[in-house]
């Protein structure tokens, strides 16, 4: 006669065998090694460099210019005594 098999536990084991192969799948496609991160880092930080030291003096980023916009005024309005 054959093993008694718990279906439930089964079930489990299936279940976790696909999600370790979909895991595997998904870290082969967008896993990257210590020395591609390294790389990339290194990459984007000479990237910034060069940006910076091509930044004419006095200019303001897009950015710095966007924030001063959506921050309100700095003093409240003054009242008017009439």
């Amino acid at each position: 006669m054959g093993e008694i098999v718990n279906l439930r536990h089964a079930r489990k084991r299936r279940r976790k065998a696909a999600e370790r192969q979909r895991a595997d799948a998904n870290a082969a496609r967008h896993g990257r090694s210590a020395a591609q991160i390294a790389a990339e880092e290194k990459t984007a930080e000479q990237h910034a460099r060069r940006v910076s030291a091509h930044r004419l003096e006095g200019s303001q980023d897009a950015s710095d210019g966007a924030q001063e916009r959506t921050q309100g005024p700095a003093e409240p309005p003054e009242e008017r005594a009439e």
